[in-house]
């Protein structure tokens, strides 16, 4: 039932629902000024209402500056490329085309670095790429590693004692490569024992060194390129004398004997005088049993081991034939009056 209303008073209706009055001469002006009410009945502070507070304001320019680095940082490290790592430092021109054309083959993307020619590979794929290159036989010269590895997984936090056990790992890895340049040895491997020097020289402990060599099919190693080898390896490595350094072929025979090896270290006038004597020997013989067995039917040879050991001493004498004692200086003083 409609009822009149006085002017000047609002009409009011009666809804079902008991409590629920609507004004109707009162309709909101501005439904966006109206409080948020969540499904819990509890008034929630608008928007607005929340920027115009003092402490907002204060602190909107950081949090401008914030949303701003974190908006850079995210189209940064979408628009870098992944990183890359050098696969094999140092890798011969005949390996580096075979593992480029192998890698690309496969799909993976590698990279030719323009400053130092090496392969790069990114870092996700980083140790799967290697594995592909090794069950493919690569590289082929056994270069990776060496001097060029050094450079790799460089940080300041390594330790002293990490940077020593890998400069000794290059060293042994370039060791290994020049041995195995001698055209009878196939592959070669080395081992350093170079401890930690002393500042003071009667403390010093001399480095020593293993060689272990595995030749070609078919071929021997030579007592003179076993020697090249002791001296290659001594004069590579401080401390080392030719003494320390041990070389073994595949089957554990010992290569370096001492008697051999002493020989071996003959300079050339030693070795001139021991062939002399040796042909001297050799004659004497000859010409013994020719006049025996006829010349024709004489064949001999000599081996002379000889002792080169030399010993120096030096001494200074005073009294000579028991005369008594030489003076090393004299001065003669003449006064006159």
């Amino acid at each position: 039932m409609a009822t009149a209303a006085e002017p000047g008073t609002d009409l009011v209706a009666n809804s079902p629902n008991a409590g629920a009055v609507v004004a109707a001469g009162q309709a909101p002006a501005n439904s966006s000024m109206m409080p948020v009410v969540s499904s819990d009945g509890i008034s929630l502070p608008k928007v607005t209402e929340i920027l115009a507070q003092p402490a907002v304001r204060k602190a909107m320019p950081a949090i401008i500056t914030l949303l701003t680095i974190v908006v850079f940082l995210i189209a940064y490290s979408l628009a870098k490329e992944p990183p890359y790592r050098s696969l094999y430092p140092g890798l011969s021109e005949a390996d580096r085309q075979a593992a480029f054309e192998a890698l690309a083959n496969a799909e993976f993307d590698v990279k030719i670095n323009s400053e130092t020619g090496d392969l790069t590979i990114s870092d996700e794929r980083y140790h799967e790429a290697r594995i592909f290159l090794a069950s493919r036989g690569l590289p082929k010269e056994g270069s990776a590693g060496g001097m060029g590895s050094l450079s790799e997984d460089a940080s300041m936090t390594t330790s002293q004692f990490m940077e020593q056990v890998r400069y000794i790992s290059a060293m042994e890895q370039e060791l290994a490569r020049s041995v195995e340049q001698i055209a009878s040895i196939q592959s070669a491997r080395v081992h350093l024992a170079a401890p930690k020097q002393s500042v003071f020289v009667r403390n010093r402990t001399p480095a020593k060194a293993s060689v272990v060599v595995s030749p070609f099919p078919g071929r021997i190693i030579s007592h003179s390129q076993v020697e090249a080898i002791i001296h290659m390896v001594s004069s590579s490595v401080p401390y080392l004398a030719t003494d320390d350094v041990v070389v073994v072929d595949k089957r554990g025979k010992l290569l370096t004997d001492a008697n051999k090896a002493s020989s071996n270290r003959l300079n050339s006038g030693q070795m001139e005088h021991q062939q002399s004597i040796e042909e001297t020997y050799r004659s004497r013989i000859d010409a013994l049993l020719a006049s025996v067995v006829g010349a024709d039917n004489v064949r001999s040879e000599v081996d002379v081991s000889m002792d080169f050991t030399e010993t120096e001493a030096t001494y200074e004498e005073y009294d000579t034939n028991g005369k008594g004692v030489v003076p090393r200086s004299e001065i003669l003083t003449s006064d006159s009056n």
